[in-house]
């Protein structure tokens, strides 16, 4: 199955809006303005806070993905310059034998940090081989494959026969997660090296969890019930796509799907974050705080189990994290991160909590890793094999597709999508292909016309498969954005999530001033009606829905995305009285 090449997703209106503030403010300065991301590598033998510096070896290389999935979606050649800027300095770093650490030779892969503390220098590795992995896909780069090979090969040298053994990893938490990278070189290459790598990480992997078998424990188990849940190794369990991929065989994805679902059922919060500060939990229901990396790692695992099952749900599920967790992660100026995204509470800066090393005191995890969701919509929000083209990514942009035929597929939307739900597509292709659009399971009642005649047979929960000729044809399509709920239930018990459209509406004490810092507003499910408010603030809300609480009392919900930037407490956990149970998000 050929998987087409997405030339171009530049994505304009509100979202449009907040990766220009993002790629501008962040991605552009940060490395010059933060040289500390690189100099530590050549601060290896010493010269800097061993504590702080290991901590250092992951800022690279998540920012390197974040800045060239954005590249590949925007080709914003000023963002070329800096990727290519960063990525010399990370090349200048690599040794001569492929190690691309932050640790001094007496203390590499399985020994200890300097100060005696365990370490993880594979994770660190493992970030820099994808932004290598990424930048090769993206260009050609024949020097970043080069030097990604020579990195993978120093692992496998270190691990191979009279080495070390995978069982004395200090921090396996985290140092699994490189059996993504040795799956995409496998496909990448064919070298059955980097495969056996791949089999021998996933035996140590089933070992560390006290099972057996490794695809019996993905489709048997729920990963956050095992012993270790970190969420880092949802980018292991994310190998299996590319296996299924290239073996064509069913046990791979039948893994995936498996162990998807049923992290989506515990471990997804319903603002669209993951589990809690980096763990996995086995209840959405608690007073959790989703890590913005684990956010990442989760839609990473999404992206590519809807490419390998081609499910609307999962597309669903992509849709409720970009616009919520993810987006809300990211101030609005585009120039700092924050370290969760929690449903009730105040959002944290990412820097709050760290000292910051010397020479990067912008950088931690969570910032490094703030971009990556918005990159990731290249990933999800269009893709096709061979004439069939799926489209599940909605709101203002210009979308240019390769066909493995060669043939170019142009896709425009015209639209203010997710204030509204009217979506004008214009679509102008070389050849004859399958549209396959996304009827998300939320919007009960659409309405599609192609080229001015009524479609009446969409349903929602499905992707609805439009024959589109060689040509331009015009598509409008409007979808349901009427209120829907989630039910709470063991801590949030008589709480309701309340969303319109994928949009969590949130209660902001600072777009509620007159509201009493001890009162939290009760809404009636009788009386749900609202009108949508305009704001002066600066960084308007994308969507803001005036009320009317049981007592009277005018009440202001806008959208997760936008809340908690001012500093205020949230609550996205709202009291409705005789609201309805269940949701469309379980």
């Amino acid at each position: 199955m050929a998987l087409a090449i997405l030339q171009e997703m530049r994505l304009s209106g509100m979202m449009g809006d907040r990766v220009r503030a993002n790629i501008t403010q962040w991605l552009l300065p940060a490395p010059y303005a933060n040289p500390g991301i690189f100099d530590v590598y050549f601060r290896r033998d010493g010269d800097t806070d061993p504590a702080l510096s290991a901590r250092a070896g992951e800022y690279s290389g998540k920012y390197l993905v974040s800045a060239i999935l954005l590249f590949r979606m925007q080709r914003e050649p000023r963002l070329r310059s800096t990727i290519e800027y960063a990525l010399f300095r990370l090349y200048d770093a690599q040794d001569e034998d492929g190690y691309l650490g932050v640790y001094p030779r007496q203390s590499r892969i399985v020994g200890s940090a300097p100060d005696g503390r365990p370490h993880a220098d594979i994770w660190n590795h493992y970030h820099n081989m994808v932004a290598l992995y990424l930048w090769n896909k993206t260009t050609n780069s024949l020097q970043a494959m080069e030097r990604l090979t020579r990195a993978a090969n120093y692992i496998c040298s270190y691990f191979g026969p009279g080495g070390h053994s995978l069982d004395e990893l200090a921090r396996p938490e985290l140092d699994f997660a490189v059996m993504h990278i040795f799956a995409l070189l496998y496909r990448a290459t064919n070298d059955e090296m980097y495969f056996d790598m791949w089999k021998r990480m996933s035996e140590a992997f089933t070992r560390l969890q006290g099972e057996e078998n490794f695809f019996y424990m993905l489709q048997d188990r729920c990963f956050a019930e095992l012993p270790v849940n970190d969420a880092t190794l949802l980018y292991a369990i994310d190998s299996l796509y590319t296996l299924h991929h290239m073996l064509k065989e069913e046990q791979y994805s039948r893994a995936l799907y498996s162990q998807y679902k049923k992290l989506r059922v515990t471990s997804r919060l319903p603002n669209g974050g993951y589990g809690h500060q980096g763990k996995s939990v086995t209840s959405p229901y608690g007073l959790y705080e989703p890590e913005t990396c684990s956010t990442a790692a989760w839609t990473e695992l999404c992206t590519d189990t809807l490419r390998a099952v081609r499910r609307v749900s999962i597309a669903d599920e992509l849709e409720l994290t970009a616009f919520n967790a993810s987006l809300g992660a990211l101030h609005p100026s585009g120039r700092y991160a924050m370290r969760g995204a929690p449903m009730t509470g105040c959002k944290r800066p990412a820097l709050e909590a760290d000292r910051p090393l010397a020479g990067a005191p912008e950088f931690n995890c969570c910032s490094a890793d703030g971009s990556r969701a918005l990159g990731m919509i290249g990933q999800w929000g269009v893709f096709a094999d061979e004439e069939d083209v799926y489209l599940n990514y909605y709101g203002a942009c210009s979308i240019v597709l390769q066909l493995s035929s060669g043939r170019l597929v142009h896709i425009t939307q015209n639209t203010s999508y997710p204030q509204s739900g009217k979506i004008a597509l214009t679509v102008t292709t070389q050849r004859a292909v399958t549209l396959h659009l996304r009827i998300p399971k939320w919007s009960r009642n659409n309405t599609l016309t192609v080229d001015g005649t009524p479609v009446y047979d969409t349903e929602n929960g499905q992707y609805y498969p439009l024959s589109i000729p060689a040509g331009t044809m015009l598509i409008e399509l409007e979808l349901d954005m009427a209120l829907h709920y989630w039910a709470g239930e063991g801590e949030a018990l008589g709480s309701h999530a309340l969303y319109r459209g994928p949009l969590l509406l949130t209660f902001d004490r600072h777009f509620n001033p007159d509201w009493h810092a001890q009162e939290d507003p009760v809404l009636d499910y009788g009386n749900m009606h609202y009108k949508l408010a305009e704001s002066d603030d600066y960084y308007a809300p994308l969507v803001s829905c005036r009320f009317t609480a049981r007592d009277g009392t005018p009440v202001v919900l806008t959208d997760y995305a936008s809340s908690g930037h001012h500093g205020a407490r949230i609550q996205s956990w709202l009291t409705i009285r005789r609201a309805p149970n269940g949701s469309v998000w379980r």
